[in-house]
């Protein structure tokens, strides 16, 4: 994605979800243009990777390519040059302008990768009469600090259906104890462990319950 604006030249990276806003990265023409030396026989040219060649000589203000050894701008063939962007597994990311039909115009590869340090021009690492390479280092291409992680939310345990009668059984249990404790001693006048509702039925059964569990270990034995 390129905005063709002479002020705001950004290039998106969708890979990285980054953009590289190259209006600050260094200018000679107060448009976001790089500077660096070619052959000397090429002269001084700017590069900007969201226009074609623009040679700083003239100042010009609309995009425009270098032919190969010549420091003139043809401005017609800015426009008719087509750029296309690809990222690589390796981090490098790549935009490439085709060749137009010109004999004189040059296919050029510009290679961004990640570099962390202070700010650096592109460099040319390869060239023939018609095509060039360039590796730009920028910091923009590095993928940064991983965030930190956030935990994960506390688990809340919903409350199950069994859960809540088992809860509603004890409730009932211990209001039934307590209220009979209490009519026991108010209206009946009784005491001690006779507090306890239905304490006939419960120590019997308590004193039933061993009785009938020694039996059965002892046929067992």
């Amino acid at each position: 994605q390129f905005d063709a604006s002479e002020f705001r030249c950004i290039c998106t990276i969708k890979s990285l979800n980054r953009s590289i806003n190259l209006t600050n990265l260094g200018s000679t023409t107060g448009k976001g243009a790089i500077s660096f030396n070619l052959d000397p026989t090429w002269g001084k040219i700017a590069y900007n990777p969201c226009y074609t060649f623009k040679c700083v000589q003239q100042l010009l203000n609309t995009a425009a390519v270098c032919k190969y050894q010549d420091g003139k701008p043809t401005r017609e063939l800015a426009y008719q040059a087509e750029a296309h962007g690809t990222y690589y597994d390796n981090g490098t990311y790549a935009i490439i302008y085709k060749k137009i039909p010109y004999d004189t115009d040059i296919d050029v590869t510009v290679l961004f990768f990640c570099d962390p340090g202070e700010p650096r021009a592109p460099t040319i690492v390869g060239s023939s009469s018609d095509f060039i390479v360039i590796e730009w280092p920028t910091r923009l291409m590095c993928t940064g600090p991983s965030p930190t992680p956030t935990p994960p939310p506390p688990t809340t345990h919903s409350l199950s259906v069994g859960y809540i009668i088992l809860l509603v059984i004890i409730a009932l249990v211990i209001i039934y104890l307590v209220t009979g404790a209490l009519y026991n001693y108010k209206i009946r006048g009784l005491r001690g462990v006779r507090l306890i509702p239905n304490s006939f039925f419960c120590i019997c059964l308590g004193r039933n319950g061993c009785t009938l569990f020694k039996t059965e270990v002892g046929s067992i034995n």
